[in-house]
């Protein structure tokens, strides 16, 4: 059965379905392939894909879009019902195949700023998303671990860090049989003190 995302729109179902998963062109079987945890914990930027003020109005912090590499699997593209484009990768046990980073430009992130990255509602399901972060030193340091099973369309915080310009996380997250999914454009985003 598919559900049209017009159709939810006028009902003002769409918050309620899109957690779900539930996007136009869905079936019952795409649903039930992205499980989601019962509830969503609160964060402090909301739910949705833009936290409450757009760029322009955050003083110290910005978003940055992901840039996608593959070596021996690919990444699928999809776009939810609100626009916004998504991808996902399967994940690969510890075989490194596919990556999504992030490149801060302009002035490093000298202050200490927390990081954040999109976690879609669909094709989302990894409970072992470790992120890495590079200082502009070259130095690597390990974010949070992810379980994208908590999140739905929400912002997953990653850690507060110095001095970086560099944020990847890759598809060898030691499971097989999940989906590795964040959000294209504007997708990582940090707010420093």
């Amino acid at each position: 059965m598919r559900v049209r995302v017009q159709h939810l729109m006028a009902a003002g179902l769409l918050a309620v379905c899109l957690p779900l998963g539930i996007t136009a062109g869905a079936s019952a079987a795409t649903v039930a392939a992205v499980p989601r945890a019962a509830a969503a914990p609160a964060y402090p930027l909301g739910s949705g894909f833009a936290p409450p003020a757009g760029p322009a109005k955050i003083p110290n912090g910005g978003y940055y879009s992901a840039t996608f590499t593959s070596k021996c699997s690919g990444w699928n593209f999809t776009t939810d019902g609100t626009g916004h484009q998504n991808a996902y990768t399967a994940s690969t046990g510890t075989t490194n195949c596919a990556n999504v980073d992030w490149y801060i430009s302009g002035p490093p992130t000298y202050s200490t700023c927390g990081f954040y990255v999109f976690v879609p509602s669909a094709f989302a399901n990894a409970s072992h998303a470790v992120p890495g972060l590079w200082a502009t030193n070259g130095t690597k340091s390990y974010g949070l671990t992810i379980n994208e099973n908590l999140y739905s369309d929400q912002w997953a915080y990653i850690g507060t860090f110095t001095d970086i310009n560099h944020v990847n996380i890759g598809d060898n997250d030691g499971e097989t049989g999940t989906w590795l999914g964040t959000g294209v454009t504007d997708s990582l985003w940090y707010y420093c003190n």
